[in-house]
């Protein structure tokens, strides 16, 4: 109830290892990219194309897979979910009649590495792949296009608290903290822009 603002996180676990979307959604989607005219890879090959990982052991997603397309295939089929559910999500928003006054933020926690740095299907590391997440933020009335400058996730609580507007959530430093990137997005922020990083550990820090 009410008339103010609402704010709504939606946490979705795909992709993540293990990379097993539901059966019946696989069993489409393999279907789909048949009928696109792709060749699904085979899990396993001659000579092997990755290397044994924790996940290759027995009673584990990647058991006894050697072919590296075939883990990356079944990655892009949890990316793939994850579209689905995310155009569920918007199809409600739009039954609801909330879809075209909708702040609406799209990332992700962490990166994978498909075996790059030799970091196989883990986010191990202060590697690009696990640095690099999609960030999408569709804002009615904000600017349009692709911004090429580095941001942080961090950034986005003070964006969101912006955007709600004044009086809202502003007991704590939340909203201090790094740029409102509704406004980098207006000033076209320059391409090196410094943002700080840590690793899940909390063992390494770096600054790049």
């Amino acid at each position: 109830g009410g008339s103010g603002p609402v704010f709504l996180w939606v946490h979705l676990f795909d992709p993540h290892t293990p990379y097993v979307p539901p059966a019946a959604f696989m069993d489409e989607y393999r279907h789909a990219c048949l009928d696109a005219g792709q060749v699904l890879p085979e899990p396993l090959i001659e000579p092997a194309s990755m290397q044994a990982n924790r996940w290759s052991k027995p009673g584990e997603f990647l058991a006894p897979v050697n072919n590296r397309a075939y883990a990356d295939f079944l990655y892009d089929a949890g990316v793939a979910y994850t579209d689905r559910l995310v155009g569920r999500l918007m199809s409600g928003l739009e039954r609801c009649g909330l879809a075209d006054q909708a702040a609406i933020a799209l990332t992700a926690d962490h990166g994978e590495s498909l075996g790059e740095n030799g970091v196989w299907y883990d986010h191990e590391g202060l590697f690009p792949p696990v640095l690099r997440v999609p960030l999408l933020l569709r804002v009615p009335g904000g600017p349009t296009g692709r911004i090429d400058a580095r941001v942080g996730n961090f950034e986005l609580a003070r964006t969101l608290l912006e955007l709600a507007g004044p009086g809202v959530g502003r007991g704590g430093q939340l909203n201090t903290v790094g740029d409102d990137l509704m406004q980098l997005a207006r000033a076209g922020a320059a391409v090196d822009r410094p943002v700080f990083f840590a690793g899940a550990s909390l063992l390494e820090l770096g600054l790049n």
